[in-house]
């Protein structure tokens, strides 16, 4: 028990490291953009997407990796023109929430989040195409599994999936459901696909790049 407790802790203290090293990165991004290249392809979202080595899956295509770990969708939102508008990318693709349902929030506030976010987007730049990334799933099978994950359930990440692939058909957006390419016969992330039930690993992110391949390139 005692082991539990400090494990907790030791997982709280690397967040709020996490968190402090996210807000430089935001400020990084921004002057990184100052010399970036117009038009590129911009991921956009959290941990997910910033361990994703975009440069190595996608050689030979401008693609700009705006991930940052432990990302919300509020936090997206405050840095959306900073690391991304300004930069006027021809493609966006975007991909966050998970860490919103970390933190106990409502699947319906997060698929709102996400529409402002896409809104604020269509906005700015009006001929942007923007791809909608499901969420993946998770797996917490295994008491390091368990804490990392936290509180995301397989259920609330299918919900919201769906709310969002409902909006995307009804306005003419791109949404790529690699979630079902992820998981195993039981719903939930294949173990060889993950490093901790949560993020992915190397051939994780190999399938996730055989599924949106075509709308990369």
């Amino acid at each position: 028990f005692i082991l539990v407790i400090i494990i907790v802790l030791l997982i709280i203290y690397l967040k709020w490291i996490i968190r402090r090293v996210g807000e430089n990165k935001k400020e990084v991004y921004a002057r990184l953009n100052q010399r970036a290249k117009k038009e590129s392809i911009v991921f956009l979202g959290d941990s997910i997407t910033e361990f994703f080595r975009l440069d190595e899956f996608f050689s030979g295509v401008d693609v700009i990796n705006r991930g940052i770990a432990a990302n919300t969708t509020i936090d997206v939102i405050n840095r959306l023109h900073d690391n991304c508008i300004n930069i006027s990318p021809r493609k966006v693709f975007l991909q966050i929430g998970t860490n919103d349902l970390g933190e106990k929030k409502k699947v319906d506030y997060i698929f709102e989040n996400i529409i402002n976010i896409i809104n604020t987007l269509k906005n700015a730049l009006p001929q942007v195409e923007i791809i909608v990334l499901s969420l993946y799933p998770v797996n917490n099978k295994g008491l390091r599994n368990k804490i990392i994950v936290g509180r995301r359930k397989n259920k609330d990440i299918d919900y919201l999936n769906s709310l969002l692939t409902s909006y995307c058909d009804d306005n003419n957006l791109i949404f790529i459901d690699v979630a079902s390419h992820l998981k195993d016969e039981n719903g939930i992330l294949k173990k060889e696909y993950t490093l901790d039930g949560l993020h992915l690993n190397s051939y994780g992110y190999l399938k996730v790049t055989e599924v949106i391949n075509k709308y990369v390139f």
